[in-house]
């Protein structure tokens, strides 16, 4: 934190002094990631000086992931989304893709969710991407009462982690609820 405290400053003094434009979007990005960084009580500015650095041209994709982040953990995901999906142009990745899913997840768009999770299925090689994509899935089929397809959700969740305690607890949810099996 003390370095993060350090930069801050010399960044800022930096600003104050004057440096070229095209530092200077380098910088915005540099303060909001470390905004970022510092936590919650910071997301504000964090905002504020990664928009600054979009401003200026900057268009490195960890801005608009860690912008999306911010957005994200504001609770503000039609935000998040937007920047993402820009991350997603400059380079897709199924991380990028599972992100964006539950995003849409949390406010309730299960249709687009759907969608992103089956792409990320369709692309993904890493078994732990795999493994949050299906429980997801697994998670949004229930919500909507659609047991069995929550429940061959879940059975994959198993197949790629037998230790995943959250996917036995929702298979044991739907055998109570759909199949009345206590």
């Amino acid at each position: 934190k003390s370095y993060f405290t350090s930069s801050l400053i010399d960044l800022r003094k930096a600003l104050a002094i004057g440096v070229s434009e095209k530092n200077k979007n380098n910088i915005f990005f540099c303060l909001g990631k470390i905004y970022y960084y510092l936590g919650p009580p910071y997301y504000n500015l964090s905002i504020k000086y990664l928009k600054k650095a979009i401003e200026s041209n900057n268009q490195n994709i960890d801005l608009f992931y860690i912008i999306g982040l911010v957005y994200s953990y504001n609770g503000e995901y039609d935000e998040a989304i937007k920047y993402f999906s820009i991350a997603s142009k400059i380079k897709e990745s199924d991380y990028l893709l599972l992100t964006i899913a539950i995003c849409f997840y949390k406010k309730n768009d299960y249709e687009n969710s759907i969608n992103f999770i089956n792409k990320v299925i369709k692309i993904t090689s890493d078994p732990k991407i795999k493994e949050s994509s299906y429980s997801i899935l697994g998670e949004i089929y229930f919500n909507e009462k659609k047991y069995t397809d929550s429940l061959q959700a879940f059975n994959k969740v198993i197949e790629i982690n037998e230790n995943n305690v959250e996917a036995y607890f929702y298979r044991g949810e739907i055998y109570y609820l759909y199949y009345n099996d206590k």
